[in-house]
């Protein structure tokens, strides 16, 4: 079962760190990935059609990060930015743009995920379109590729992570807006209010046994999108 180890992230800093080292892990797997399929797969330095998909998973994956920097610079753990002068409408405003990255972010990683079915679909089967879901299905379906290292991954990381973000982007394009919630608290002596933003209920919900071990009030967008 996965679950969120909140003292694992306590430090900012040690966090970033480290989703750094996961991309260039993930940037360097998609090299080694490109010159194994040329040198024993294709044969040849000339696909375009290779070339596309990998490119494209390359832009999403640039993306996300580049969404999850611009919130950072709104938000530190378990606070956001404070702000001297502040009234309802600074703190709707902040709230608001956390929102709009928080959603970027969500999208940005579904589109991912599609892309890498379709790599993975591309190299297995030699078709350029596919859809999460359908290579999905396939790894829990097809007798013997089912019992394969990257079947079980597959299904892992379908039934944890991508069919719970696909059903609650559903909801949030077809259905209705799921809502950060906020809270402000007052330094007196530094004459600073704080806004602390929380990550969407609907959205904790979908993963309410991944962040079992974490308090409500620790769920603010910086935890839930580690």
């Amino acid at each position: 079962m996965n679950f969120l180890d909140k003292n694992k992230y306590q430090n900012q800093n040690k966090t970033y760190k480290r989703i750094i080292l996961d991309k260039n892990r993930i940037d360097g797997l998609v090299v080694t990935i490109s010159s194994d399929y040329i040198r024993k797969i294709s044969g040849t330095l000339k696909n375009d059609d290779f070339y596309e998909l990998r490119n494209s998973m390359a832009i999403r994956l640039e993306s996300i990060y580049f969404h999850y920097e611009l919130l950072l610079q709104l938000h530190t753990p378990g606070q956001d930015k404070g702000i001297r002068e502040i009234g309802p409408r600074s703190v709707m405003e902040v709230s608001l743009k956390q929102q709009l990255l928080f959603d970027s972010i969500i999208f940005n990683v579904i589109s991912f995920f599609d892309y890498l079915s379709c790599f993975i679909s591309f190299i297995l089967f030699k078709t350029k379109k596919s859809q999460w879901q359908s290579i999905a299905n396939y790894s829990r379906s097809k007798v013997d590729f089912n019992k394969t290292d990257l079947a079980k991954v597959i299904d892992k990381s379908d039934r944890w992570l991508v069919s719970k973000l696909n059903q609650y982007r559903s909801e949030l394009i077809h259905y209705s807006s799921d809502n950060v919630g906020f809270s402000t608290s007052f330094d007196f002596k530094k004459g600073q209010e704080k806004i602390k933003v929380y990550a969407p209920p609907s959205f904790t919900k979908k993963f309410k046994k991944e962040f079992r071990n974490l308090e409500k009030n620790d769920l603010d967008l910086n935890i839930v999108l580690i």
